[in-house]
């Protein structure tokens, strides 16, 4: 998680998850990393307030998801192609944090 919000977003684990947030890029990936584990386990439901609110947590997902699926295409026609996702959250953190 951390790794993503580098390479997607330019964040450091210490850089506020926003400009002003009390919350940084650890502690954020944390919380994600944390909510999920306890969805997909059922120790919690999706309709429960969690650190991050259903909207908030939607919103970060679509749009990591759609980043990925636009860096993922520009990805699969580079000279520097590797099969593994460390090669490509570093290539794409080589391109800048600018989407394509």
């Amino acid at each position: 998680m951390l790794e993503i919000l580098s390479a997607f977003f330019g964040l450091g684990a210490e850089d506020p998850i926003n400009p002003g947030s009390l919350i940084n890029a650890r502690q954020f990936a944390r919380r994600i990393v944390r909510d999920r584990s306890r969805i997909l386990h059922g120790t919690s439901s999706t309709l429960n307030a969690r650190s991050l609110d259903r909207a908030g947590m939607e919103g970060f997902v679509i749009s990591v998801v759609r980043r990925a699926a636009v860096e993922l295409d520009a990805y699969a026609h580079s000279p520097e192609l590797t099969d593994d996702i460390d090669g490509f959250l570093n290539w794409v953190k080589q391109k800048g944090v600018n989407p394509t």
